[in-house]
C-alpha cells in the first residue's frame, strides 16, 4: 500500500500501525539511503532530491485529507522532512555501527526514538508559535536552486 494511501487514507493510525508491523521490510531500503549518503557527492544530492517530489505529493495528499495542517511554505518543509529522515537515518547508523544490516537499522531507530518522533510530529515541541513568528518575520525567503545551479557563495 502507498504511503499516500496510508497516511492520507480514512484511517492513518491502523494504516501506520501495520507498516510498522512489517518495518523489516523497509531494511534495503534503509540500507541503501545509508550507503547512499556515505557516498557524498553528486550521487547522494540526486538521492535525496529524488525524495522530493514523493515527498511534495504526499504532504499535499496528507494536508488535503486532513491529516496534517498546511505548512507555511510546502516547498521548506518538504525539504525539511526529506533532510530529517534521510539525517535520522544516517547519524543512527554512525550512533550504532555494530548495526549493519538494514532491518536492524529500521528497528532500532525506531525502537530508540520512534514515540519521541511522533509526538514532535504531532504535538510540536513548542507551546506556541512566537519563536517560529519571530524567525519567519527576521529572515528573508530562502532562494531556491535547482540541482543544475551552483548556490551563490
Amino acid at each position: 500500500e502507498s504511503k499516500a494511501a496510508i497516511l492520507a487514507g480514512p484511517d492513518p493510525s491502523s494504516g501506520l500501525l501495520a507498516e510498522l508491523a512489517r518495518i523489516d521490510a523497509y531494511g534495503p531500503m534503509a540500507a541503501y539511503i545509508v550507503r547512499a549518503l556515505r557516498t557524498r557527492g553528486d550521487t547522494a544530492r540526486q538521492f535525496i532530491e529524488s525524495y522530493y517530489e514523493p515527498t511534495a505529493d504526499l504532504l499535499d495528499a496528507m494536508v488535503a485529507a486532513g491529516t496534517v495542517r498546511p505548512p507555511r511554505d510546502p516547498e521548506a518543509m518538504m525539504k525539511y522532512l526529506v533532510m530529517e529522515s534521510m539525517g535520522l537515518f544516517l547519524v543512527y547508523s554512525i550512533l550504532h555501527p555494530e548495526q549493519t544490516e538494514g532491518a536492524q537499522i529500521t528497528r532500532g531507530l525506531m525502537a530508540e526514538v520512534g514515540v519521541a518522533m511522533f509526538d514532535v510530529m504531532t504535538h510540536g515541541l513548542f507551546t506556541d508559535s512566537s519563536l517560529l513568528d519571530t524567525y519567519a518575520a527576521s529572515v528573508p525567503p530562502a532562494p531556491t536552486t535547482s540541482s543544475d545551479e551552483e548556490p551563490e557563495s
